[in-house]
C-alpha cells in the first residue's frame, strides 16, 4: 500500500530518498532511535527496494538522520543530556 502511494516519486530514487529522511528526522525529533527503526524500518523498506535503492546506503542515511533528529528541538533528547 505505500509503495503504491509513493509511486509519483519512485521515478526519481533521490527525491524518494530526500523525502523519506525528512520524515525521518521528523519523527526523530519526537521518539527515541530504537523505536524509530523498529517502527519505520519495514515501512519504509519495501519502498526502498521498489525504487532500486542499495539497503545500505539507505540504512546509513536513516540512521544518521535519526541521529540527527534525536539533537533537534523540541524534544532534543541527546541536547539535553549534552547540555546537562
Amino acid at each position: 500500500a505505500m509503495v503504491s502511494l509513493l509511486e509519483p516519486l519512485m521515478d526519481s530514487p533521490t527525491l524518494l530518498l530526500i523525502a523519506i529522511m525528512l520524515l525521518v528526522i521528523a519523527v526523530g525529533t519526537a521518539m527515541d532511535m530504537t523505536p524509530t527503526i523498529l517502527i519505520l524500518t519495514p515501512v519504509l523498506m519495501p519502498i526502498v527496494k521498489a525504487a532500486g535503492i542499495d539497503p545500505v546506503y539507505f540504512g546509513v542515511l536513516f540512521i544518521m538522520n535519526n541521529a540527527i533528529g534525536l539533537i533537534t528541538p523540541p524534544v532534543g533528547t541527546v541536547l539535553n543530556v549534552v547540555a546537562g
